[in-house]
């Protein structure tokens, strides 16, 4: 009998049948077993690349919980993790389970809400069963709450009722390499009165999104079917004018607490015209698609407390000119 080498780190099997001549007797099977290959032992956290370990991850001050792929070496090895802070005690706002097994270790690990401005460092201690191979040391950041504007610290998905949408596009006068689109989507407790003071009255919860699109004239305009992306405040906002591109979102910039302009795209609960609680968008997307008379407009962003923004709003939209 010959085998080829084994080229991965698992051990593999098969079966050899034996087929006598004499068709009296009955066939054989041998049952084969091959070694894995030879492999350093080692264990490797599978961070954001360009990221060491010395590095480490950074979390929202808010709780939650996340997943950390690990890589080991031979894969069937057994391992271990465990949390320290300053390398001494277990930490109370962390905590870490390790999931054994090949082509699937990983690390889930979580945390409770850091209620100081200040923030927090503990680590993530992953040690292979091969005592050669050092244990490696990743280092959790937990931000502080003066690193956020937003006043909301848990995931939010609405769908509000009404919308506005307002759109800066070329005419005469104006000729940009893009159109700026407004919407501003909010529920039925709210209205917005323009006739006296512009201002938001009553109690609900409000949407504000900025957006560029192609560009077009004013006197055939229309919100384009496609997915915008979330970029940074000063980025959206940039001079020259020929440096701003299609498909961006605005990002958030300050707080929310302003309800007639506030900076970039925000979610907002409104009370008795006054908002009092907001989220901001970091990151994330804004889709608007079309099915007849009916647009979707929906948002899966994220907040700078690293909670989810989501939701979504299908209707007609009947667009402002300025």
């Amino acid at each position: 009998v010959t085998v080829d080498d084994n080229p991965e780190s698992l051990e593999r099997s098969g079966y050899i049948n034996v087929s006598p001549g004499d068709k009296t007797l009955a066939t054989c099977r041998i049952y084969v077993t091959q070694e894995p290959k030879a492999v350093p032992a080692s264990i490797t956290p599978q961070l954001p690349e360009g990221t060491t370990p010395e590095e480490g991850l950074t979390v929202p001050f808010t709780a939650g919980m996340s997943v950390l792929p690990v890589t080991v070496a031979p894969e069937n090895a057994q391992w271990s993790v465990r949390v320290e802070a300053d390398g001494t005690t277990d930490p109370a706002w962390l905590s870490a389970t390790n999931v054994v097994a090949p082509s699937q270790h990983t690390v889930h690990y979580a945390y409770t809400v850091n209620e100081t401005e200040t923030p927090r460092t503990a680590y993530l201690v992953l040690t292979h069963a091969d005592d050669s191979v050092e244990p490696v040391r990743v280092k959790v950041t937990q931000r502080g709450k003066t690193d956020v504007n937003s006043t909301i610290y848990e995931d939010i998905e609405s769908h509000p009722t009404q919308i506005m949408a307002e759109v800066m596009a070329n005419n005469d006068w104006r000729d940009y390499p893009f159109v700026q689109w407004t919407l501003t989507l909010y529920t039925d407790g709210l209205t917005y009165n323009n006739k006296t003071w512009a201002r938001w009255e009553g109690s609900g919860e409000r949407m504000r999104i900025l957006l560029l699109g192609s560009p077009q004239h004013e006197d055939d305009v229309k919100l384009e079917e496609m997915t915008y992306e979330i970029v940074p405040y000063d980025e959206y906002n940039k001079q020259p004018l020929t440096d701003r591109q299609p498909g961006w979102a605005c990002g958030s910039r300050g707080d929310g607490k302003t309800v007639l302009y506030p900076s970039g795209t925000w979610y907002q609960v409104i009370e008795a015209g006054k908002a009092t609680q907001w989220a901001s968008a970091e990151s994330g997307t804004i889709t608007v698609s079309k099915n007849g008379d009916d647009y979707t407009v929906s948002w899966d962003l994220t907040s700078d407390a690293g909670c989810k923004v989501t939701g979504s709003y299908t209707g007609p939209i009947e667009i402002q000119r300025s």
